[in-house]
């Protein structure tokens, strides 16, 4: 008996199920059961992985903690350069080592008055090569 011929059945006030239709009622009542707590225990699998991320990847205060020495990581901060009167915020990939970060990329000291590195998060994994297709 298919899936919609024992709903139907189950359905049907005026059917009369046999014993191995009540049975196979009760099987695919199981089953449907079994896939639902399998449903929710993947949820909260992923569930728990998205809070994982969402704490490894968040900007970290330098407050509550610096990176690794050595290690590169996205920096955030705040600077003004002295022909400006007001601060910006800026994103730059930065080192960290001997108590302070050193610039990777960009030139962050020339012309610049006050500079503060205010938050940290770490680099992503980089891609994963594809094979050619």
């Amino acid at each position: 008996m298919s899936n919609k011929e024992l709903i139907k059945a189950l359905r049907d006030d005026n059917a009369c199920l046999s014993i191995k239709t009540a049975h196979e009622a009760a099987d695919a009542i199981e089953e449907l059961q079994a896939g639902e707590k399998k449903f929710l225990r993947n949820i909260s699998a992923l569930e728990m992985e998205n809070e994982n991320l969402k704490r490894e990847r968040r900007w970290i205060p330098v407050t509550e903690r610096l990176p690794e020495i050595l290690h590169t990581v996205i920096v955030s901060g705040r600077m003004k350069y002295k022909w400006e009167t007001d601060f910006f915020r800026f994103v730059d990939v930065a080192t960290y080592s001997e108590g302070e970060f050193f610039e990777t990329f960009n030139d962050w000291y020339e012309g610049q008055d006050e500079f503060e590195i205010t938050h940290w998060m770490p680099l992503p994994e980089p891609p994963k090569e594809e094979p050619d297709a």
